[in-house]
């Protein structure tokens, strides 16, 4: 089953060409959490990248394969983009970035937001999955925006219905790389709220209570129904599971 519909591969040539004219590197930020052999695709491409958990290739293989992974391409390498894309079909575990920092120096700066202090507690961001990646766009303040994304141009997110590709916002001012992440109790809040319609969807058709062919086209339905429940005061956890199953089971 798919996560999120194919990558729409015309609507990014035409993203990443609003600033072909501007030099600096091209990367995919990739999930390895959410595909098996992964680094063995990696590998075979000849595309130098890097984990961002180790800053090297070379590391224990359980802690890659669970990595951030940031791999460098340039335009005339459009089809091993291409051929890893497809690999990663369905799946929402890849942007496309577009900055002036070297690859060393993208990995380093990513690595602090790897793991966060989040309200007094610590928390794998995974921002490496791009509906992951949205969220924690909405919530960083400028001085985060900065230390996050620094001089970049451009990321760009597939689509969950697979229409385009969504730009992210980019810092006015870059900043230097983050000591530690500090989110605040309520960037905490936001995020959690924001990941729970696809939690409650991942375990809905796991436990097949729904078997849609892709999972996000129940997005929108669990989503407006987790919004009437907060609006009710409704927090029971299985009280909004089941407000959601009622929404997809009506919208079918």
């Amino acid at each position: 089953m798919k996560l999120i519909h194919s990558f729409n591969l015309d609507a990014l040539q035409a993203g990443i060409a609003i600033n072909d004219d501007v030099p600096g590197h091209y990367y995919l930020l990739l999930d390895g959490a959410l595909k098996p052999n992964l680094l063995r695709q990696l590998n075979k491409s000849g595309l130098p990248w890097l984990s961002v958990f180790t800053q090297n290739q070379d590391d224990l293989a359980d802690l890659m394969a669970v990595s951030p992974l940031l791999l460098e391409w340039t335009p005339p390498q459009w089809p091993v983009v291409c051929y890893l894309l497809a690999y990663c079909d369905g799946l929402p575990m890849v942007s496309v970035w577009h900055s002036p920092e070297p690859l060393p120096q993208l990995a380093a700066r990513l690595q602090p937001w790897c793991v966060v202090n989040a309200d007094g507690s610590f928390f794998n961001l995974r921002y490496p999955d791009t509906r992951r990646l949205y969220d924690l766009d909405g919530i960083l303040d400028e001085e985060q925006r900065g230390q996050f994304f620094g001089p970049a141009w451009r990321c760009l997110l597939p689509s969950r219905d697979g229409t385009g590709w969504q730009a992210l916002h980019m810092a006015t001012v870059a900043g230097e790389f983050a000591e530690k992440v500090v989110l605040s109790t309520s960037q905490t809040s936001q995020l959690i709220r924001a990941a729970e319609t696809d939690e409650i969807l991942y375990q809905l058709q796991f436990h097949s209570r729904i078997n849609p062919h892709v999972l996000a086209d129940c997005h929108p339905m669990a989503e407006a129904a987790l919004r009437q429940a907060d609006a009710q005061g409704i927090m029971d956890s299985h009280l909004r599971m089941n407000q959601c199953l009622a929404a997809i089971h009506s919208s079918n």
